[in-house]
């Protein structure tokens, strides 16, 4: 049996921006500048849903009704200057309030509800940078530290009615009012720092370190009245937040056709949650404070090859582990990655790109019970599994005019890799393309897709489409 849904909408949208800026410069090094930015939007969308039987009797009807809109003000203060030639310094900060509102009528077949609301969010955030080359008189030694901080305020409302099962259910005695409210603090800081070292000849050195601090109070109430319905459900709590993560990055260019890359990220982000006011029959806050660990350690050669073909070997090994203080222990993840590429010309007319990926995946999670999953592992709802992937991509140029994009991809997974069990995708494309004029082309193109589930756990498919494409540049 093969039905359709008509769906119509009618969309109008109006905004308008205005803004004015002040821009000086103080002793022909100290730039100053002043941004007063307002903007004002408004949307109108009529979308008419309907169903028929096979008389042409309506079986089902909704016309939605929305009417969303916001303005916006935003003031800018900026400062940059070169102090010298080895001294920059930056300096910035935003002021924003952003009032968005809208109003949703649904006329349905049987029954008209209305919702509204809006938002308010204020903002202020301040930045400060600086970077200095030949730190203590170190010849390419550069340092870059930056800092930023930001004050955030939301609050947000929305009343209207709900319905929460079918109206042909007893006791159903129509839609029932609903008040939804929330707020939301947010105060985040953040502070950079990267060193760089360029004394050793072909060689950079950089160490990274980006941290965050954050401070979230959130509060939000859902009151409603409705048949099978808790009439309140509210929750308070302040999240605190804490991010560590630093990188060491080498790059070491052997000769004028090779270069290695070496790199290790190690991070550490903690997450402290403090229930204020909460209903555990609905959020049991099993997780409570929890605390990401991990670290990353990749290693990549970069090959430079006569007639400007190049190719790159890479190896990356990432671990990652969750605890939480409730749970304890609750997820290690380890995923080995090898990948290679290589783009070269065989001829004038002719580009490729080739890559090849492989991934090791393995998922060790603490869970008990009886596990129905096809899949391998060394426990129930672990995770073990190697997928690799083959792409082709290339373009051929017949003439200035005419030119042709093709593409081929495999990719296979053996055990749980990718969360999906076993299987087998593959795609071919390839696309004509032509240059009529200077600024306008056309296309035309064909696609293959095929998936194969090993296990019978996903339905098997495979599809062709055609495309047909114009583009114009102004």
């Amino acid at each position: 049996t093969v039905s359709s849904i008509p769906v119509i909408t009618n969309v109008k949208g109006i905004t308008d921006t205005l803004y004015t800026e002040v821009a000086h410069t103080v002793a022909e090094k100290y730039n100053f500048r002043a941004r007063q930015e307002f903007e004002q939007y408004h949307d109108d969308q009529t979308t008419d849903i309907s169903s028929f039987d096979i008389n042409g009797a309506v079986v089902n009807s909704d016309i939605v009704h929305d009417d969303p809109g916001y303005t916006n003000w935003r003031t800018l203060l900026m400062f940059d200057s070169f102090l010298n030639d080895e001294n920059y310094v930056t300096a910035n900060y935003m002021y924003n309030d952003l009032h968005s509102n809208s109003t949703r009528d649904v006329i349905g077949y049987h029954e008209h509800t209305t919702d509204s609301g809006g938002s308010r969010r204020k903002t202020n955030a301040g930045a400060f940078g600086y970077r200095v080359d030949n730190v203590a008189r170190v010849e390419r030694l550069s340092l870059i530290i930056g800092a930023r901080i930001e004050d955030s305020s939301t609050q947000s409302q929305m009343s209207g009615s709900s319905k929460y099962y079918d109206y042909t259910l007893p006791g159903y005695t129509g839609p029932k009012p609903r008040l939804v409210e929330s707020q939301l603090d947010d105060v985040p800081i953040n502070e950079t720092l990267r060193v760089t070292y360029r004394g050793i000849a072909r060689t950079t050195l950089s160490f990274d370190a980006d941290l965050e601090q954050r401070a979230l109070h959130l509060s939000e109430r859902d009151r409603h009245g409705g048949v099978n319905s808790d009439p309140d459900l509210s929750r308070q709590a302040d999240i605190d937040m804490a991010d560590q993560i630093y990188t060491f990055k080498a790059v070491r260019r052997l000769t004028r056709a090779l270069k290695s890359t070496f790199k290790i990220r190690l991070k550490d982000l903690e997450r402290s949650t403090t229930d204020q006011l909460d209903d555990s029959a609905f959020y049991p806050g099993y997780l409570d404070s929890y605390r990401t660990t991990g670290h990353e350690v990749s290693f990549a050669t970069d090959y430079f090859l006569p007639n400007n073909a190049t190719a790159r070997l890479m190896y990356q090994f990432i671990h990652e582990g969750i605890e939480t203080s409730l749970g304890g222990t609750t997820q290690n993840m380890e995923i080995h990655r090898g990948a290679g590429s290589l783009s070269f010309s065989p001829t004038k007319k002719l580009f490729l790109v080739s890559m090849f990926m492989l991934d090791n995946y393995t998922l060790n999670t603490p869970a008990a019970g009886v596990s129905a999953s096809h899949a391998q592992g060394t426990a129930p709802f672990d995770f073990r599994g190697t997928s690799y992937s083959l792409l082709l991509d290339g373009t051929y140029y017949f003439n200035n005019r005419t030119s042709s994009t093709f593409g081929f991809q495999h990719t296979e997974a053996i055990g749980t890799s990718d969360f999906a069990g076993n299987y087998a995708f593959d795609t071919v494309k390839m696309m004509l393309k032509y240059k009529q004029t200077e600024n306008q082309t056309v296309g035309i193109g064909y696609q293959f897709l095929n998936f194969n589930s090993h296990t019978g756990s996903f339905d098997d498919y495979s599809g062709h489409g055609l495309t047909a494409t114009y583009a114009f540049t102004f």
